[in-house]
């Protein structure tokens, strides 16, 4: 996580800031540069979502939308 951290920032995606009130915390904030990329990036999940849903109906997309959550809770709950 470090690595990714360290990364974004120096791409100037993120902005790192001492937090004022934990000295050893970080505040990390999307910089100028990714917010003006966010509608971009948003239009394209859009548009992937979109093909990989085509052909499913409403309630098959209702359903595996519950089934990933239900696998997400699993695997949370083995991680504890």
């Amino acid at each position: 996580m470090a690595q990714l951290l360290a990364r974004v920032e120096r791409d100037s995606l993120v902005q790192r800031k001492p937090d004022p009130a934990d000295r050893r915390s970080s505040l990390v904030s999307l910089a100028e540069t990714a917010q003006a990329k966010l509608p971009k990036g948003r239009a394209i999940l859009q548009q992937a979502n979109s093909e990989m849903m085509s052909g499913f109906t409403k309630a098959e997309v209702a359903m595996l939308i519950n089934l990933l959550q239900r696998v997400t809770a699993n695997v949370e709950a083995m991680e504890r």
